[in-house]
């Protein structure tokens, strides 16, 4: 079992454009920010999750200028279930 927090991060877009991702083909491509959020500045990050690999239990945080997000999510991998509820405000 594992825990991890994460209270009051902070990531600016810039940092987004650097991930890589791994694509269908097996080849690592750069994640791009979808136009509609283009616009994103800083992006205030607070997460809790707790539990394993194959049953975790989350609740996240997300604030920017374009919005807030937030929300619970929980992961069973056992069984591929995910439920949780996701909520979003003051988004533009």
């Amino acid at each position: 079992m594992f825990e991890l927090n994460i209270n009051e991060g902070l990531l600016h877009a810039n940092y987004l454009n650097r991930l890589l991702i791994l694509n269908d083909h097996n080849q690592y491509k750069k994640f791009e920010l979808p136009d509609n959020i283009r616009n994103l500045g800083y992006l205030e990050i607070s997460l809790s999750s707790l539990g394993t690999l194959n049953n975790l239990k989350n609740t996240f945080s997300f604030q920017s200028n374009l919005g807030n997000v937030n929300g619970q999510l929980d992961v069973n991998a056992n069984s591929m279930l995910y439920s949780g509820n996701i909520y979003a405000t003051n988004l533009s």
